[in-house]
């Protein structure tokens, strides 16, 4: 909802406020809106955590930190047509995951890296 609100008002300002999000999210295995998801609201509804993230999902929020940044820069340099088909574009491909999850960037990742790697639980003592 941000993404296409900074996007329909071409305000730098509120994009801009997606980037560290975006890029902490590309940096660390949770979300941080799953952090709220996780440590407050399943409580609430009594409902499951969300599992960390792979290096695919990590790869499509980088990808989309990226994204935002450079159409931050779109609309604060004047290229507004660059800006909105940017920030309308993002806003496609993130309502294409909420909606499907069907998430583009973490195809490309898998048709470049391939599959991640299973994760390895650490043995248990005892």
């Amino acid at each position: 909802m941000l993404a296409a609100t900074g996007t329909a008002l071409a305000s730098p300002i509120i994009l801009w406020c997606l980037v560290p999000f975006a890029a902490l999210a590309a940096l660390f295995p949770v979300h941080p809106f799953d952090l709220i998801y996780n440590d407050g609201i399943r409580h609430l509804t009594k409902t499951g955590a969300l599992p960390k993230r792979g290096a695919p999902a990590r790869f499509a929020c980088g990808l989309g930190a990226v994204w935002v940044a450079v159409t931050v820069w779109a609309f604060w340099a004047g290229h507004t047509t660059l800006g909105y088909i940017l920030g309308v574009s993002l806003c496609c491909v993130a309502l294409l995951v909420a909606s499907t999850d069907i998430c583009i960037p973490s195809m490309t990742y898998r048709a470049i890296f391939g599959p991640p790697k299973p994760r390895q639980e650490a043995p248990s003592e005892g």
